[in-house]
């Protein structure tokens, strides 16, 4: 998928159905030059889940639960993993459990997050994904 080749690269002849220029913009050539891409973020997510045990086979704990965020802990043997979703229009804010060692390099993040402490702020439609020593 090109953004600037013919048919934006999906075929060589030209297809039933016109390719709509709007998503050229969306184009995988466009998407890896941006580290904060749909595309990057998909394969950052998914190499934390390759990487981490927790995030495939992990038992599933509810740590937070209200009307705007959602945090919860998966963890497998050694691995454990800290996941905050602020499903609201506003910054949020959770507190995660002082037992926990961050690992901060290891972080995800959909959105914009930020973390002073133990207080995780979150701001509007975000993630926090973190790996953490529980």
């Amino acid at each position: 998928w090109l953004r600037d080749a013919p048919f934006a690269g999906f075929s060589t002849v030209e297809p039933w159905l016109p390719v709509n220029p709007a998503h050229q913009s969306d184009a995988v050539d466009v998407q890896e030059k941006d580290a904060d891409s749909c595309l990057n973020l998909t394969r950052r997510l998914l190499a934390m889940r390759r990487a981490n045990s927790a995030l495939r086979l992990g038992s599933y704990q509810t740590l937070h639960v209200d009307d705007h965020v959602l945090a919860v802990l998966r963890r497998h043997e050694d691995n454990s993993v800290f996941i905050a979703f602020n499903l609201s229009d506003q910054t949020r804010s959770v507190t995660i459990p002082e037992t926990f060692a961050l690992i901060h390099d290891l972080a995800v993040t959909v959105g914009e997050a930020s973390l002073k402490a133990q207080k995780l702020e979150l701001a509007p439609w975000s993630a926090l994904l973190l790996p953490v020593s529980a």
